[in-house]
This record gives structure tokens, sequence and C-alpha cells, in this order.
């Protein structure tokens, strides 16, 4: 009576430990994939295992994540089927709506010489970017430089000139 009893216990724990793990995995699928479509194998585990403190060992924690039919896999990095989803989704909706928008210039907006504090006048790529962005009709605008090009100041001046649209900007 007592080894069933104990047999009992045993499985107790372990299903609490299962239990755990995949409370842990879930987490961590939750929380590294909120900025990144794809991250290191090892930082997955990392978080893992920092959610789990301690309740599984590294090679139980790595078979479950082997298992899960949803997290996928490639030398060292991975993603989630449900991140190739949601991607597949927004890219869609980009496609879709491009060229369907209003201008995001403000009516009579005209940029600034120079940010706002600042003593230096933007160049004519920088007034060409600005333009670009605030006379777009697409769902979607991208903005790339090298650092120091003047990309947040001129996020600034297109921020300005959105206001009085009252059309939101994420950076």
């Amino acid at each position: 009576m007592q080894s069933k009893a104990r047999e009992g216990g045993l499985k107790a724990v372990e299903s609490h430990k299962h239990s755990q793990l995949f409370e842990s995995i879930n987490h961590a699928k939750g929380t590294s994939f909120e900025n990144l479509s794809v991250i290191t194998v090892t930082d997955f585990e990392r978080e893992v295992l920092r959610t789990g403190r301690g309740q599984f060992d590294l090679e139980e924690m790595r078979a479950a994540i082997k298992d899960d039919p949803n997290i996928l896999v490639k030398g060292n990095e991975m993603t989630t089927r449900e991140v190739i989803e949601e991607e597949k989704s927004l890219l869609s909706m980009i496609y879709e709506k491009s060229g369907d928008y209003p201008s995001y210039r403000a009516e009579g907006y005209e940029i600034s010489p120079s940010p706002a504090g600042e003593d230096w006048e933007y160049n004519e790529e920088q007034i060409g970017a600005i333009n670009g962005v605030l006379d777009n009709t697409d769902f979607v605008v991208s903005i790339n430089g090298v650092a120091g090009a003047g990309k947040t100041s001129m996020l600034k001046e297109i921020e300005s000139g959105m206001d009085a649209n009252e059309i939101g900007m994420a950076t």
C-alpha cells in the first residue's frame, strides 16, 4: 500500500514538473518573440531556465523544446509557427494596402530647414527622405541609415508633419 501511495506521489511530482516545464516554455515563447522573429536557441533556453528556476533540468528542457511541434529550429536559430504566420499576415496586409492611404503630410506642412534646437540643416538626402515619408500612401514606411545619419531628427520632423493629420507613428 505504501508503494502505491509513493508511486502516486511521484507521479504528482512528475506531473507538476512537466507542467512547470511547459509553462516556462510557453512563457519564453511569449516574451522572446515580442520584438524578434528569430532568436538563438541559447537565448530561448536561458529564458526557459530562468523562468523555471530549477524545476527541471537542461536535458528535460531540450527534449521538450525538440518535441514541441510549434518550435522550428535550424542550427542555433529558432522561431515558432505562430511567429511565421503573424509575419505572413503582416506582409499580406502591407502588400494589400500598398498605395491605399492618403498622404501622411498635414495640409500646408513645410519642412523646417533644420531640426528644432539644432544648429545644422537637413541635407538634400534627408529632405528627400522626409518628403518621401510624408507624401507616401503606403501602409508601412521604413527609414534606414547608418548611425549618425540623422534618422531620429528626421523622425521628429516627420512626426511634426503628421501631427495635424492625427496619424500615429511607431518608431
